[in-house]
């Protein structure tokens, strides 16, 4: 599935081998996507496509050069002057921002989209590296890669195979409703992205609980797998201007995560939110219980940071139907005891997983690298990207 060139996979491009052109534009288009997305969202498919066209047109991959700097930085100063050349004119503040290439917050950006790209690619290669020994690659997720979401990551299904195999038998309601929307699926669609997605969307738009065979109960308070938030200070700014009065009875000022969702708990268990925030007499009724009351209005409240508590059950209904072919999510940061009570398992097999994966995934962590920076200065770059993280 991998072909690992390492730096000759940039100098074949320069030769214009169409095999390792194609890779490195596949392989860095999610970088250049997302900066593009950061500062012209509306434009951003189109940008990160005539960039790609432009750069392959130009024949721009002859001038990368071992002795003139990394492909990274390359990438993104060539990046930088393509956006500027096509809205020259149009956008002197953006011209403006991008006086100082090497300084710029730019950079900034397009280097932390790169890294998560990086960090993407290597979760793959780890996930078809351990086909063979799945508990090894469960291990290794639920430690370095633990789920901040009950939404999957293509790399959280484990098996695509076994998991449809048990799909088709079709021998729960779960196994049919599901079956109903892969049964006419093109072979060629079936990839562990899209399975991903078919899934989310099942978490998303359905409640589960109204099928399975099983009634399966979940917490009504927040855990850390329960949000959208990516600015806990404006989430907190927010609060406080509604919930104030709750906020001084809990002696609540901290602004971040753990003791916001802290706060938010108590609230959830003790009070009464429908006197303190506005909201239609349809959202609730008279059968829930407080908890569920309370964590009702705060998703309808705040919609924008909060997950449906609906997403969390329905991961958990999935779980139990197929929970051998899915890594685990915690509702709760990863430790060794944990891990080992949710697999089963003994600590000494987790350490004992951990330090074998630790070195392979080392191993493709700088195999992935030497494809666009010259062997010799493969450290300074881990060095550079594990600063950066």
């Amino acid at each position: 599935m991998w072909k690992t060139t390492h730096w000759s996979q940039i100098l074949e491009a320069q030769q214009q081998n169409q095999y390792a052109i194609e890779n490195l534009c596949k392989d860095y288009w999610e970088p250049v996507y997302k900066f593009a997305c950061k500062y012209y969202k509306n434009d951003a498919e189109d940008i990160t496509q005539e960039f790609f066209a432009k750069f392959l047109e130009n024949k721009w991959i002859t001038k990368v050069s071992k002795t003139k700097g990394k492909f990274r930085t390359f990438l993104i100063i060539t990046l930088i002057r393509f956006i500027r050349d096509k809205y020259q004119g149009k956008q002197v503040r953006f011209e403006k921002d991008m006086v100082n290439l090497k300084e710029s917050v730019q950079i900034q950006d397009f280097n932390r989209y790169w890294i998560e790209n990086l960090l993407s690619l290597i979760a793959r290669r780890m996930h078809s590296k351990y086909q063979g020994n799945l508990l090894n690659y469960i291990i290794f997720r639920m430690y370095y890669y633990h789920a901040h979401s009950a939404f999957f990551r293509p790399e959280d299904i484990v098996s695509i195979d076994s998991l449809l195999d048990m799909i088709t038998k079709q021998q729960t309601n779960i196994d049919r409703f599901l079956y109903c929307k892969i049964c006419n699926m093109p072979l060629e669609d079936i990839t562990y992205i899209k399975i991903s997605e078919i899934l989310n969307s099942v978490l998303e738009n359905n409640n589960l609980n109204e099928i399975s065979e099983v009634d399966v109960k979940e917490t009504y308070y927040l855990t850390l797998i329960d949000w959208k938030v990516t600015n806990w200070k404006a989430f907190a700014l927010e609060l406080m201007k509604q919930l104030k009065p709750l906020a001084k009875k809990y002696k609540w000022f901290d602004h971040t995560e753990k003791y916001i969702i802290n706060f938010l708990n108590r609230v959830i268990k003790n009070e009464d939110l429908e006197d303190s925030l506005n909201v239609p007499a349809t959202i609730t009724n008279s059968n829930m219980s407080t908890a569920q009351k309370n964590r009702t209005i705060l998703e309808y409240v705040y919609s924008q940071y909060i997950e449906k508590y609906q997403i969390r059950l329905n991961r958990k209904i999935l779980e139990l139907h197929y929970g051998q072919f899915f890594v685990p999510y915690l509702n709760e940061d990863p430790s060794l005891a944990i891990i080992a009570n949710q697999l089963n398992v003994s600590k000494y097999q987790i350490e004992k997983s951990l330090k074998e994966t630790a070195i392979i995934y080392k191993e493709i962590m700088r195999d992935e690298v030497s494809r666009y920076v010259y062997p010799p200065e493969v450290s300074d770059e881990i060095a550079y990207l594990q600063a950066l993280l």
